[in-house]
């Protein structure tokens, strides 16, 4: 049996466990907003991108499942399934280690990415169902117009860079948007991966935590047995 301390370092754990899980189905949904977000933004990033949120969602589906081990063996004090579950938060977080390095060394050329693809599937706009209708969502949604403004589109403004259309069902330079969607493109990326980082953190520093509990529990629990 563990001690009157080891006890309190127990309950925590379970209550560790309770969080964890929360924040795995946290992570669950927000992957899925990513994926929807950035699936009508394909055509603007690099496909490694457009992977981040699949990545997100597995992240909070192992998350979730490695608390069962955590819950399991805290309730019955079950010194293998505790140690399982250190060992499982302390490979996560090393792959999340390496993830969050790699994704700091691909954001140096996140900007002209960004930009090589804008450039590149405008001159697919009238001849890509697909480019066409990831454009047209970008301007509505971004309150923008072209990679760089109207200018690019060479006096053909589509009908999606205006908020209001004249009489004559045109999008005139006078009415569309000023701003590029490039630039809001980037700070739109660059706000949410911010956001990321910062919630990256957060769920490391629980880990972390939650592997210091395991190891104290893991330990005594080993040390009760050794005794009787």
């Amino acid at each position: 049996m563990v001690s009157v301390a080891m006890s309190c370092v127990k309950y925590l754990l379970f209550f560790f466990n309770l969080l964890f899980a929360l924040t795995g189905v946290a992570i669950l949904v927000i992957g899925g907003l990513l994926q929807s977000v950035y699936h009508n933004y394909s055509q603007f990033v690099n496909e490694n991108f457009t992977f981040l949120p699949i990545l997100i969602i597995v992240t909070g589906a192992v998350i979730f499942i490695i608390t069962f081990f955590g819950c399991c063996g805290t309730v019955k004090e079950n010194h293998c399934m505790i140690s399982t579950f250190a060992s499982l938060l302390l490979i996560l977080f090393v792959i999340e280690l390496v993830a969050g390095i790699g994704a700091f060394i691909f954001h140096n050329y996140l900007k002209q990415i960004i930009e090589n693809r804008m450039e590149s599937s405008l001159e697919h706009y009238d001849s890509e169902p697909d480019i066409k209708k990831s454009w047209d969502i970008l301007h509505t949604d971004l309150h923008c117009c072209g990679v760089n403004g109207t200018a690019d589109w060479n006096g053909k403004i589509p009908l999606s860079c205006c908020p209001i259309v004249n009489q004559d069902e045109q999008c005139t330079q006078a009415d569309a948007y000023e701003t590029g969607c490039f630039e809001k493109m980037y700070l739109f990326i660059n706000q949410n991966s911010l956001i990321l980082a910062g919630i990256a953190v957060v769920v490391a520093f629980i880990q972390l935590v939650g592997v210091l509990f395991a190891c104290c529990l893991a330990h005594s629990i080993r040390k009760g047995y050794e005794t009787v």
